[in-house]
């Protein structure tokens, strides 16, 4: 188990911004030191849903990145069994193309969209936990203002699009070690239209 700084308004010397360790929850805060320490009253932020201490943004993330990597490149990425049936029957010669051309583009493609939707949620939530002189810094890029913008939020800032980055990276060099793109062979008109019919059957169901 990864040990996590205790978040605490006590030791905080600056504004920072903390979120539930429950992966999958959305609450998320902005932890503002004390003004007179010698109270302590909540001084140690929890989460108003589950009742469990907070962790800090930049900590936590990385930790979502490797849990995400670890789940991504699994069975749930190749083709249906009701869909290769189908092209294994009707495009004998083409289910070799189908099915590398399918691994390629899922991969990063399933990749992606899940993690920049998580991303794009924390990133957003982060923000607006800022005051509006600190988003403005941010934008601005102006390190000359520590006052306007605590180096600490920057850095959270900088840690979500570093992790970010990281498993974009990860996603492109793993669709690459799988599949050779340059073996991919396009699929002919028959297999395309069959496969958009496929699609709206599928949209039909759901």
């Amino acid at each position: 188990m990864k040990a996590y700084t205790n978040v605490s308004r006590k030791t905080v010397g600056e504004d920072r911004v903390a979120i539930c360790p429950n992966f999958g929850c959305e609450y998320m805060t902005r932890v503002k030191p004390l003004k007179f320490r010698f109270l302590g009253f909540g001084k140690h932020p929890k989460c108003k849903k589950h009742h469990i201490p907070l962790v800090y943004v930049d900590e936590r993330i990385g930790d979502f990145v490797d849990a995400a990597l670890a789940c991504l490149f699994d069975k749930a990425g190749l083709p249906p069994s009701e869909l290769l049936e189908g092209v294994k029957s009707k495009f004998h010669n083409e289910v070799t193309s189908f099915v590398e051309g399918w691994v390629y583009c899922i991969t990063a493609g399933r990749g992606v969209s899940i993690i920049s939707r998580y991303m794009d949620t924390i990133s957003n939530a982060y923000l607006k936990q800022l005051t509006k002189k600190q988003i403005k810094a941010l934008k601005k890029g102006d390190d000359s203002k520590p006052n306007l913008v605590n180096k600490t939020i920057k850095d959270g800032m900088d840690e979500i699009t570093i992790q970010y980055t990281r498993i974009l990276k990860h996603l492109r060099a793993h669709s690459e070690i799988l599949i050779d793109h340059q073996t991919l062979k396009s699929l002919s008109k028959n297999l395309r239209n069959y496969l958009k019919d496929y699609q709206k059957t599928i949209l039909k169901r759901n």
